[in-house]
């Protein structure tokens, strides 16, 4: 898979890019470090899991789906923007 193909999957309205986006937000999230999954904040400047900026609404994201909540359409569309930026971090980890 390349930039283009992950980006079109991250941003794609059907079931298997929601599915994908769910894979991608756990995949970012174990890459944050145990301080920052705890204290939902990015603390390291490491490259790795989400950026300052993200970091508060994709936690509470990843709280929801490890709840077993499903995200709504209006979180899923959000996720559709977000996630794409962290296309390498995503292609370093398949």
């Amino acid at each position: 898979m390349n930039k283009a193909d992950l980006v079109e999957l991250l941003t794609s309205s059907g079931a298997g890019g929601r599915e994908a986006r769910i894979v991608a937000l756990k995949t970012l999230w174990t890459r944050q470090t145990c301080r920052e999954q705890q204290g939902n904040k990015t603390v390291e400047k490491n490259g790795k899991g989400f950026s300052r900026w993200d970091v508060a609404i994709l936690s509470d994201f990843i709280r929801q789906v490890k709840a077993g909540r499903i995200l709504s359409d209006r979180q899923d569309r959000e996720l559709r923007i977000r996630l794409p930026k962290y296309w390498k971090q995503l292609l370093n980890e398949s």
